[in-house]
C-alpha cells in the first residue's frame, strides 16, 4: 500500500523540500523585480534634480564607489556630502554684504505714522530736511545711490540728523537688477559700501524698487526675499501713497496721505522727496500731530508692512 508507505513519506518530504525551494526563487525574483523597480524610480527623481542643477553624491553600489575596496574606500569630496543648487551660488558671493539681523521686532502702534521719502538726492531734498529738522521729526530715506554721488553731504546730513537712511538699489536699472539674484545683490553691495564710506554707518534697511512683488522681479521675488533676509537686513514696503508724483484733480497729495492714513490707521507712507511740496509737507505733518499721530522712523526692530500676493478663498482652492 503506497500511501502510509515509506516511499509516501519520501515522496512527501521531498516535494516539501521542492515547495520551499519554489517558494524561496519566487520570493527572489520578487525582491529583485521590487529592486529594479526602486532602481528606476530613484535613477528618474534624481534625473530631475540634476535637470534643476542639484549635484547629488554618489549612492552606494554606484560604480564609482565599487572601484573601492571595503577597506579602502575613497574621501568623499564635499558635493558629495553637501548637497549643492549651483543657482544659488550668490549665497557664497558678496562676503561683506552682512549685518547683524534685528534681536527682536516690535507692532507698531496704531496712531503711529512712518514718512518715508523714496529716490535719489535732489535740489528739493534740503528742503524736505529742513521742514522736518524745524518740526523735529524723524523719517526715513530709501536712496538711490547713483542718483546721491556728488551730493554726499545730503547723505550725511540724514544720518547726522537723526533720520533712518536706507537702499533703494544703487543704479535703478530695474531690468538689470532683477534680472537675477546675483545681479540684484551685486547692485545692492555697491550701494551698500558707498553708503558706508561716505557716512560711516552700515544701511540696515532697504526698499526694493517698486516694491517686494512686481511686475519685473515675479519670478525671482521669494529667492530675493530669502537672501537678503539671511544676510540681515529688513526690507519694508508701504501702505498709504502721498502721489506725490501725480495727483488726479480732484485730491492733493495731504488728502491722500490723511485718508490713507485714517483707513489704513497709521502705517508707512510713500514720498518722494524730488517731488514733495515742502510747503505742503510742513502743513500736513501739522495735520497730523494736532489728530493724535505718533510720527517715526523706521528701523530693523520696527515690524514691516510687505506686500503679498492675494490669497484664495477655501472655496476656490476646491
Amino acid at each position: 500500500m503506497y500511501l502510509g508507505s515509506v516511499r509516501f513519506f519520501k515522496h512527501l518530504i521531498l516535494l516539501v523540500i521542492v515547495l520551499i525551494i519554489v517558494s524561496l526563487l519566487i520570493g527572489l525574483v520578487s525582491a529583485h523585480g521590487r529592486y529594479n523597480k526602486l532602481e528606476k524610480t530613484t535613477e528618474r527623481y534624481e534625473n530631475a534634480l540634476s535637470a534643476m542643477g542639484y549635484v547629488l553624491p554618489e549612492r552606494n553600489g554606484s560604480k564609482e564607489t565599487s572601484k573601492n575596496s571595503e577597506n579602502e574606500q575613497a574621501e568623499p569630496s564635499p558635493d558629495q556630502n553637501d548637497f549643492f543648487l549651483p543657482s544659488f551660488s550668490y549665497q557664497t558671493q558678496y562676503p561683506d554684504l552682512y549685518v547683524s539681523p534685528p534681536a527682536s521686532r516690535h507692532e507698531s502702534e496704531g496712531n503711529t505714522i512712518y514718512l518715508t521719502f523714496d529716490g535719489g538726492i535732489s535740489s528739493n531734498t534740503a528742503a524736505v530736511l529742513d521742514v522736518l529738522r524745524e518740526k523735529d521729526i524723524s523719517a526715513t530715506f530709501f536712496v538711490v545711490g547713483s542718483y546721491a554721488e556728488g551730493c554726499e553731504d545730503i547723505l550725511r546730513r540724514i544720518v547726522d540728523e537723526g533720520h533712518s537712511l536706507g537702499m533703494r538699489s544703487y543704479s535703478n536699472n530695474i531690468d538689470k537688477i532683477y534680472s537675477s539674484v546675483a545681479e540684484f545683490l551685486s547692485d545692492m553691495e555697491r550701494c551698500f559700501k558707498f553708503f558706508k564710506d561716505e557716512t560711516g554707518a552700515s544701511p540696515l534697511i532697504f526698499r526694493f524698487p517698486g516694491g517686494s512683488i512686481n511686475s519685473y522681479n515675479s519670478g525671482i521675488f521669494q529667492q530675493l526675499i530669502a537672501e537678503t533676509t539671511r544676510r540681515g537686513f529688513v526690507f519694508f514696503d508701504w501702505n498709504v501713497l502721498a502721489q506725490d508724483v501725480y495727483t488726479y484733480e480732484d485730491t492733493s497729495m495731504t488728502e491722500n496721505v490723511l485718508d490713507g492714513c485714517a483707513y489704513m490707521e497709521g502705517g508707512i507712507v510713500l514720498f518722494h522727496d524730488q517731488y514733495t511740496d515742502a510747503d505742503e509737507l510742513s502743513a500736513l505733518i501739522d495735520l497730523l500731530l494736532r489728530r493724535g499721530y505718533s510720527l517715526e522712523k523706521l528701523s530693523p526692530e520696527v515690524q514691516p508692512i510687505v506686500f503679498s500676493y492675494p490669497q484664495p478663498r477655501r472655496s476656490q482652492l476646491k
